[in-house]
């Protein structure tokens, strides 16, 4: 499975851009007007709260002063569930009429027991594990991104802003044999790759916010990384689209769903970490918002 993006999504929104109508020094010679203005619905603060259903692909591999350890796929060969549900929750807080800041967070910890399909050498120092043993396996996951975006253009049905921010990614993977499939897994520091080093990623981005009627909005969003240098490199991804309604009697809340990705490859050799670390997601949500 593959959820690396060729170009994100938000970039469509931007070569769009010509198709929109131009309601400031258009050289149309009859405009289209509107009777109402995006940024009459900005309020200072936006909270999202809802559910996201992503599929999921998880990579590792440890390894050690001895060599290579096996590229772990997690949902191929430690039944792991590549479907899940997730709490999904996003704040904005718009400061100026330019200006404003951003988050959002996903949390998700999985385990998992069964029977090795093929030998699998884990761990600093290395364990080699035989296909027919088995096993009990972790992994938790939380990926947390604060940003600052500034709104580059703005007409009465759209906004394009500039985002700069950073992603925290912090994962645990682990995988310990057991003598039965009902016993509890005892992972020892041997046996469990924690993410570390330089993180969090900064990232880049675009957001687009497009209202083609009244009270109805699409929005577009991209952020991307990519870093090479002596000893470790990575590159990140991620973006979402959502269409949403806006309701109440001063639109103070609002229904949508929307289209959320994710994905991240760390491949480094640190003191404190040697191996290669991916981890994607990508998926429909849905959720309420609330502005004030």
């Amino acid at each position: 499975m593959n959820v690396k993006p060729l170009v994100p999504p938000l970039l469509l929104g931007i070569l769009a851009l010509p198709l929109f109508p131009q309601d400031e020094g258009s050289t149309s010679a009859e405009p289209r007007q509107v009777s109402y203005k995006i940024s009459d619905y900005r309020k200072g603060f936006h909270l999202d709260l809802g559910g996201y259903w992503p599929t999921l692909s998880t990579k590792v591999r440890i390894d050690s002063p001895i060599g290579l350890g096996t590229e772990v796929k997690f949902e191929d060969d430690l039944n792991f569930s590549d479907n899940s549900t997730i709490f999904d929750a996003e704040f904005t807080w718009n400061f100026s009429e330019k200006w404003y800041v951003e988050a959002d967070y996903v949390s998700l910890s999985r385990t998992s027991t069964g029977i090795f399909q093929r030998e699998i050498v884990w761990g600093d120092p290395p364990v080699t594990y035989q296909a027919g043993a088995l096993f009990g396996a972790l992994f938790d996951a939380t990926i947390a991104r604060v940003g600052l975006g500034y709104r580059i253009l703005e007409r009465d049905q759209w906004v394009l802003a500039g985002t700069v921010g950073a992603h925290l990614t912090k994962a645990k993977a682990g995988i310990a044999g057991i003598l039965s499939i009902n016993d509890t897994p005892i992972f020892d520091e041997a046996g469990v790759a924690e993410t570390g080093g330089p993180w969090p990623l900064p990232a880049i981005g675009l957001d687009f916010n497009y209202m083609p009627v009244k009270d109805f909005y699409i929005n577009l969003r991209g952020d991307l990384f990519f870093i090479e240098i002596e000893n470790w490199g990575g590159q990140l991804y991620s973006g979402q689209a959502n269409v949403g309604y806006l309701l109440g009697k001063k639109k103070e809340w609002a229904l949508g769903l929307g289209y959320k990705f994710f994905s991240i490859s760390i491949d480094y050799d640190r003191d404190d970490w040697k191996g290669l670390f991916e981890y994607r997601y990508h998926g429909p949500r849905a959720f309420l918002t609330l502005q004030w």
